[in-house]
């Protein structure tokens, strides 16, 4: 299992429990990473949490990010401007031991699904695919290829609730 955006700790723990597999947890907003380990250990969750920005193309592996912190955490993002920004760091996926065994993708990170669905090809692992799809940041045309992709990458279309959907290989 691999979640990127950790939140509180909600959808990993689904994940985990659902899979009984570790899970890969990447979370940048440093205010609620304590919430999130500790929400993840009440739930028993085996898991790894990345307090970086993960990048699939190794070009970017030192380069930094600009992310906005919120006073809503769930709208700190790269997209959703805010007078606190900071700096991330980069990951790749090498620097990731045993990626490649992981094949679930699950992407809550207020339009950072574009990014990820664009770039499947870089993750031929993937099988299962949770996305929470941002409307209010990504346009018409940009959800039309998102949706474009996955076919493309032989996702089907599973289930859906409210703006968060399922699509597996």
């Amino acid at each position: 299992m691999y979640n990127y955006w950790g939140g509180i700790g909600f959808c990993a723990t689904l994940a985990f429990h659902l899979s009984n597999q570790k899970i890969l947890v990447f979370e940048i907003n440093n205010k609620i990473l304590n919430n999130l380990n500790k929400n993840l250990k009440i739930n028993k969750c085996i898991y790894k949490i990345y307090n970086r920005n993960l990048v699939l193309d190794s070009k970017n592996k030192n380069n930094k990010k600009r992310f906005y912190i919120n006073d809503d955490f769930l709208s700190s993002s790269f997209y959703i401007k805010s007078k606190k920004p900071i700096m991330v760091k980069n990951l790749t996926l090498n620097n990731i031991k045993d990626f490649k065994s992981y094949n679930t993708l699950i992407v809550d990170g207020e339009g950072i699904e574009e990014y990820f669905i664009k770039n499947l090809k870089k993750m031929k692992n993937i099988k299962y695919i949770f996305f929470e799809l941002h409307h209010n940041i990504l346009n018409k045309i940009q959800i039309l290829n998102i949706f474009k992709n996955l076919r493309m990458h032989k996702f089907t279309f599973v289930d859906k609730c409210f703006n968060s959907y399922f699509f597996k290989k």
